[in-house]
């Protein structure tokens, strides 16, 4: 039919376009209309770049693309890239978009990766990435990992975001950490 040709010669284009001959600023566009238009397709050639393309920038805009995309469990291949792309920037992208994604497996997911991590640096982001989770569920984690086996780094970046939330949650945490470090004992 008509239409699957337009598709599938859409779908071409886009790939094209994609490929290293052309400047990365239009390879992220149309890997971007990939992810947000030609679905299953779309996001088996997305993963593809985001998994064997040389060039970490795009990897890393890769898997913005990945997040928008539809058709496949996009987030599982999001997972695999933060947990094993050698780049720490593509890794910090991935726990970024990972919770930005509202997938319920995102939580556990980020901390696990925290445990695991060996960048101060993209553990410190993978903090932030938790601080972006939805309402509730960012205070609940960042207050889990002050009051957790963590690195003192990860709990004090814990603490800043929650400084920054500024929900009632957050706050009454904090009120009753200070709380419980001022209460100095008084002689008789």
């Amino acid at each position: 039919s008509m239409a699957m040709h337009a598709d599938h010669s859409a779908m071409a284009a886009l790939e094209r376009l994609a490929g290293s001959s052309h400047p990365s600023k239009l390879r992220e566009q149309s890997l971007f209309w990939m992810g947000q238009t030609r679905g299953a397709d779309g996001a088996r050639f997305i993963e593809r770049v985001a998994t064997s393309e040389a060039d970490s920038e795009l990897r890393a805009n890769a898997i913005f693309a990945l997040s928008q995309s539809h058709g496949t469990d996009a987030y599982a291949s999001i997972r695999r890239i933060a947990q094993n792309d050698a780049s720490e920037h593509v890794r910090e992208q991935g726990y970024f978009w990972m919770a930005q994604m509202g997938d319920k497996r995102a939580k556990d997911d980020i901390f696990a990766a925290i445990a695991s991590e060996k960048s101060d640096h993209v553990r410190e982001q993978a903090v932030f990435a938790l601080s972006q989770l939805k309402e509730g569920e960012a205070e609940a984690a960042l207050i889990a990992l002050v009051r957790g086996n963590y690195p003192r780094k990860v709990k004090e970046q814990a603490l800043f975001w929650l400084g920054q939330s500024g929900s009632t949650q957050a706050i009454d945490f904090l009120d009753e950490v200070l709380t419980r470090t001022s209460k100095k004992p008084t002689s008789g």
